[in-house]
This record gives C-alpha cells, sequence and structure tokens, in this order.
C-alpha cells in the first residue's frame, strides 16, 4: 500500500484480519487507513491464526485505527503467530489496540494447556519482534487483557527495540502485561537508543512499565527481563515508566510491579530477574 485512503476494512468472520494473510507479508509505504479490524484470533494489520505477521509501515504513512480481533494484535500477528514488525520514516499510528491477549503492537496470544499424556502444562509463547525507529510516531498502543501495548501478547515474549528519533506517546499493557515488553507469562527485552521520547509506558496489573509481564515462566535458570537505555550521538532518551499496581484477585493474587525491570509472581513462584543497563544522558521518571 503505497497511497489512497483506506477505511473501513473489517473482518467478516472468525480469522480473518482487517489487512492479512495466515502468513503475510505487508508494507504500508504512504496513504492513510483509517479503519482496520481482525476478526477472532487474527491481526487487525498482520496475520491470522498461527501465522507469522510480517509489517513494514513506513514513509509518511498514516493508521488512525488498528484493532485486531480477540487474541490478535492491533497490528502483528494473530494467536499463536509470532511477529515481525518495522516502524520507521515519518510514519505515524494513532492507534493500535488489541480486544484482549494479543498485544497493540507485536505478537497474538500464545497457548497454556495441560498435557494429559506427558502430565505436565504446556506454556507455547508466541514472539513479538517490534522495532521503531527514524521519526515515527505511536500515540496509543494499548492490550485489552494480558498484552503489552507494545511487544508480546500474552503468554507471549516482547523483543522491542526503539531508537532514532522515535516518540511514543502511550503504551498500555493489559492485565499482567507490560507497557513496552512482554505480555503475561513473558520476558521482555527492550532496547531504547537515541532521541526517543516516551511519554507513558504503563503497565497493567503486576506487570512492568517497560520489562517483563506478571507471572513470567522462566525457561531456563538464566532467563532474564532485558532492557538497555542508552544515549547516542543522535541524541538522549526521555522515558516515564509506570509499573502495574496490585492484582487483587482473591484466586490469584499478585504484587505490584517495576517500572522498569520484571513484572511480579505469585506466592512460592520462581522469580525472573533483570539486567537493566542505562549509559550517557538519560532522563528517566520511573514510578
Amino acid at each position: 500500500i503505497s497511497g489512497g485512503t483506506i477505511s473501513g476494512c473489517t473482518a467478516p468472520a472468525d480469522n480473518g484480519g482487517g489487512l492479512y494473510a495466515d502468513h503475510s507479508t505487508v508494507t504500508i509505504s504512504g496513504g492513510t487507513i483509517t479503519e482496520a479490524s481482525g476478526g477472532y484470533m487474527a491481526a487487525g494489520i498482520g496475520s491470522g491464526y498461527q501465522g507469522l505477521g510480517t509489517v513494514t509501515i513506513e514513509g509518511d504513512a498514516v493508521i488512525k485505527n488498528a484493532q485486531g480481533g480477540e487474541a490478535g494484535a492491533g497490528i502483528g500477528s494473530g494467536t499463536d503467530g509470532d511477529s515481525n514488525i518495522l516502524i520507521r520514516g515519518n510514519a505515524i499510528i494513532e492507534n493500535a489496540e488489541s480486544k484482549t491477549g494479543g498485544a497493540g503492537i507485536g505478537s497474538g496470544q500464545g497457548f497454556l494447556y495441560y498435557d494429559d499424556d506427558i502430565e505436565e502444562t504446556i506454556i507455547d509463547k508466541t514472539v513479538g519482534n517490534v522495532t521503531i525507529e527514524g521519526n515515527a510516531k505511536i500515540e496509543n498502543a494499548k492490550s485489552g487483557y494480558g498484552g503489552s501495548g507494545i511487544g508480546g501478547g500474552a503468554i507471549g515474549i516482547g523483543n522491542v527495540i526503539i531508537r532514532g528519533n522515535a516518540q511514543i506517546g502511550n503504551a498500555t499493557g493489559g492485565e499482567e502485561g507490560a507497557g513496552i515488553g512482554g505480555g503475561a507469562l513473558g520476558t521482555g527485552d527492550v532496547t531504547i537508543e537515541g532521541n526517543v521520547t516516551i511519554e507513558n509506558a504503563q503497565g497493567g496489573a503486576g506487570a512492568a512499565g517497560i520489562g517483563g509481564g506478571a507471572e513470567t515462566e522462566p525457561d531456563t535458570e538464566d532467563t532474564r527481563n532485558k532492557v538497555s537505555i542508552k544515549s547516542t550521538e543522535a541524541g538522549s532518551p526521555n522515558i516515564t515508566a509506570t509499573g502495574g499496581g496490585v492484582l487483587n484477585d482473591e484466586n490469584y493474587p499478585l504484587a505490584g510491579a517495576a517500572a522498569i525491570g520484571s513484572g511480579s509472581v505469585a506466592d512460592g513462584a520462581t522469580e525472573v530477574k533483570s539486567d537493566i543497563t542505562v549509559e550517557g544522558k538519560v532522563t528517566i521518571n520511573a514510578t
């Protein structure tokens, strides 16, 4: 898509995306998309169920609203699907949102189920790979439940790079999802470099503003949430991040979380540690 205006791009049935294929490569280099809405388990812009969503948004493209269906990302992949997303140039995304389970921008929801044959709980995590660079602007990226604002869906890992002159207005995780980073049960690997402005990275209940989701399940002894914030010749990051508050669920209560770092876990669970690097001239307001 290189120009023009697209509006009312809405999936009519389950597993269909607004602009999608099961395994999709979507490049938007210009024009305006006013509405792209995915069906059940599909992204608004990206892939459907179990699909790899490869999405590039660049040039002077404007996305006014990308709405993922249940368990699908606003921009990225559907349920049980990974994503590779590049947002650059002068691209503007005004709103990218998942109804529930997916990231606003990133991957769809993973799977958690009990396997009777081996008598174990299987956690099948999705991976949201997101790079935002150049002069790109994200005004609102949000998950309804479980997913991150930018990064991983529920039961998903978020690998996020933000650099250059990129500007993020609001990145809001759903309950147990990070603002930027991992979804519920998922780690976050976040790199922020250069003249980047992040006005509000807000974790959902029990999740970090920037970093890991709540109840992250460590795969190895060395599993970490990794956050690196550095100035470069391009400029200095200016970041405001807020950790999610407590989850007052009598069956699954969670403590509040870090602004930058790890989400919280239930009593007795193994905590996933954080590696945090802050280097050069950096301004951070972390709550």
